[in-house]
């Protein structure tokens, strides 16, 4: 906002005071005008016996003065149409009595109080010493850095009309001017004027330079930057492509952009995601065509000794408020910061944790996988570890990454943080207990894998039955001591034949068959739980564990223990386990291939015509059952599990509940408030029982706490104090 005084001629002379918004005008009001007549004098026009350059110097009343400043008698005004001006504004008149050094004074009551002449002794003497002391703006009143800046007003937009000189000039009154725009930060209208005051200087400078411009940083007033719109212009005429330099310029300097809180409390973090994938979705850079309309410069001199507007119009078209830039860049914008809400809504609770792994664990993947963050770094050599192929390091290695010191028995809960953080760097490890595997001993061997970008955090129906089998026939197949390669490429082709169809969840499953090779996985003790099969399931699992004892052509006397084992398990008489074993064998021997459906108990199937020892699921009837209840698909999975293990995943409330919650997490938070105060162990203890995981589970929960109420639900780390008053608020 810029304030204007202007007086009329005629016998009724009058003031009228305005004030410009961007490049609208509008009047206060019109007033008698009291100012006292212009005197008659002698008054030249040659600014050379007055203009003191930069980096000259004169005296003045004790006082040594630099330039930029007008400094003498009798200089005229720019124009004779401000008449109640009689000489220069800002001309400094050493013949006029100016007060000792150092004496105080207040400023002018009136703030169109016309310029040098018009203080008092007093007054000029603040005004000098401010001057002498090196004209910084924080230190004055407002009033006297104009008297200034009416100067410079004269000299870089009529002096340079006539004077050639000044050109040589303007970089260091440019920088002068830079400097006192960045301390008047604290009297935004000052700042303001400086800025427009610059930009309509340095215009003709960014017409020339055009993409070449370096992209403002920063906005003041109320309109975008003169050289975003002239530089974004320059890249609609040339045809050249925005870059996620310029992108971010316009995010950043347009005030018609309205940010978000995470764009503003994670400045730095909401920069480098944007411009991660603005380049991600703008490889080449955003292209934009030209527009009729052309940028232009208008500047309104706040000098009473110069009347009039300066206006300018480049050849650039102006296209910085057209929807070219601002639908693509601004659903970039706000998919950036609802990718930082959680760590927004982290640091604005606690800010100490920037740079935390608590706070790497809910950052954006694109800001971790290039960081260089001591925090991360032994997370960042693991994953250095994994090309194309698989690679192995000891559980112990990944507590040490997060720098966890975990108990003599380790929990579920313990890998859920150095899973996570492997994710940032797009590896996964198996066994990994978030996805229904046993939880490894801190000396056990762990494969590491390149994860695909079809991430999946809760494990599927087809993922869990395809893991529960695999658990189960590696367990057989490896009870002789080793899987060999037969019975690997069996079981891996298995994954696909369960249904299993996320690229995400088959290498998952092929790592952890990986694993299963390298250490064959004991038969579990199954007990009670497998009483809650239906027999149509429990004759599946016999039929799969049967064919794959099978699958190298031999069923060892260790193989045939271990379906002992789970014969037993399953409450089958052992004698039908032999029988279950020679008809396979005589349908095989009879070339057929064993067709071990899950229909199909005893695994037989129609006449081949030529031998084979394959194997064939049916994978229609494996979805079938997969439809016909997900309780079982979960009960399959938590099966084949070690004993200390709980399930992963259970049914609970349903796809959706309270306040857009699905079920698993709507569970979740019913039991939670059941309690004022949680210790961390048991809250984890509830988790595993639900099938959710603890962190994303309260923070998914707080989040919508935030949405619906503007208030947490929880707080605190261990205990974990609940709100229960929050939830009264939540609802409509």
């Amino acid at each position: 906002m810029a304030f204007g005084l202007f007086r009329s001629k005629g016998a009724e002379q009058t003031v009228v005071i305005e004030f410009r918004i961007g490049d609208s005008v509008h009047s206060i009001g019109t007033y008698p005008d009291t100012q006292r007549p212009k005197k008659q004098r002698s008054l030249h026009h040659d600014v050379d016996r007055c203009w003191v350059a930069p980096g000259q110097q004169v005296e003045v009343a004790g006082r040594t003065l630099r330039g930029p400043i007008y400094c003498g008698q009798d200089l005229a005004p720019v124009t004779d149409e401000t008449w109640w001006v009689d000489v220069e504004p800002s001309l400094v008149n050493p013949s006029l009595a100016v007060a000792a050094p150092g004496t105080l004074a207040s400023p002018p009551e009136s703030f169109w109080s016309t310029g040098f002449e018009e203080l008092t002794p007093e007054q000029r003497g603040v005004y000098l010493d401010w001057h002498a002391a090196g004209r910084r703006v924080g230190d004055l009143d407002p009033y006297y850095v104009r008297l200034f800046l009416w100067g410079v007003e004269r000299r870089v937009l009529v002096d340079a009309q006539k004077h050639a000189e000044v050109s040589q000039e303007l970089p260091e009154i440019l920088a002068e001017l830079t400097r006192m725009r960045d301390e008047a930060s604290e009297h935004r209208a000052l700042e303001h004027q400086i800025d427009e005051l610059i930009q309509i200087i340095r215009v003709r400078e960014f017409e020339n330079l055009g993409t070449g411009i370096e992209p403002p940083r920063r906005v003041i007033g109320w309109s975008a930057p003169l050289e975003l719109r002239i530089g974004l212009g320059a890249f609609a005429e040339t045809g050249e492509k925005v870059s996620a330099r310029w992108a971010l310029a316009w995010v950043r300097t347009n005030p018609t952009v309205s940010l978000r809180t995470p764009a503003i409390r994670c400045e730095d973090e909401f920069d480098r995601l944007f411009a991660a994938r603005f380049d991600a979705k703008y490889p080449d850079g955003l292209a934009i065509k030209p527009l009729k309309s052309k940028v232009s410069a208008n500047y309104r001199p706040t000098s009473p000794g110069i009347s009039g507007n300066i206006d300018y119009t480049t050849r650039f078209s102006d296209i910085v408020d057209s929807a070219q830039l601002a639908k693509p860049l601004g659903e970039l914008v706000a998919d950036c910061s609802d990718s930082l809400d959680s760590l927004s809504r982290l640091l604005g609770r606690k800010p100490d944790l920037r740079g935390s792994l608590e706070a790497i664990e809910v950052t954006p993947v694109e800001l971790i996988a290039n960081s260089d963050d001591e925090a991360t770094a032994g997370f960042r050599a693991l994953a250095e570890r994994v090309s194309e192929e698989t690679s192995t390091c000891i559980a112990s290695e990944v507590f040490a990454a997060s720098g966890m010191v975990v108990g003599v028995k380790i929990k579920k809960s313990d890998f859920t943080g150095p899973s996570r953080m492997l994710e940032k760097f797009g590896v996964g490890f198996e066994p990994d207990p978030r996805f229904d595997a046993h939880v490894p001993g801190a000396d056990e061997e762990l494969v590491l894998f390149r994860l695909p970008k079809d991430r999946i955090n809760t494990p599927t129906n087809e993922f869990l039955l395809a893991a529960a089998y695999l658990h189960l026939a590696a367990g057989v197949a490896g009870s002789d001591g080793v899987i060999d390669d037969s019975e690997f490429e069996r079981l891996h082709a298995a994954i696909r034949e369960y249904g299993v169809t996320a690229e995400s969840e088959v290498v998952r499953l092929g790592a952890r068959l990986e694993n299963y090779r390298r250490q064959p996985p004991a038969v579990a003790q199954l007990k009670a739980r497998a009483k809650r099969l239906k027999s149509s399931e429990r004759a599946a699992v016999l039929d799969s564990i049967v064919a794959i004892a099978f699958a190298d052509g031999n069923v060892a006397p260790s193989e045939i223990a271990a379906l002992t084992k789970i014969y037993e398990a399953f409450e089958v008489p052992p004698s039908e386990l032999f029988a279950h074993l020679h008809a396979t064998e005589t349908t095989r021997d009879l070339g057929a291939p064993a067709a071990v459906g899950l229909g199909s108990p005893t695994g037989a199937g129609e006449i081949a015509p030529e031998t084979t020892h394959d194997f064939k699921l049916n994978r229609s009837i494996i979805e079938q059952k997969a439809r016909e209840t997900e309780a079982a698909s979960a009960l399959l999975g938590e099966i084949f599990a070690e004993e200390e293990i709980e399930v992963s995943a259970k049914v609970g409330n349903g796809g959706c509940g309270r306040f857009g919650l699905d079920g698993p997490t709507t569970d979740f938070l019913d039991r939670m408030l059941t309690k004022p105060s949680w210790p961390r162990a048991e809250l984890d203890q509830v988790a595993l029982e639900i099938g959710v995981l603890l962190d994303g589970t309260l923070e998914t929960i707080n989040e919508t706490a935030y949405d619906l109420a503007d208030a947490p639900l929880w707080d605190g780390d261990d205990p974990i104090d609940v709100y229960p008053e929050t939830i009264e608020e939540m609802n409509p």
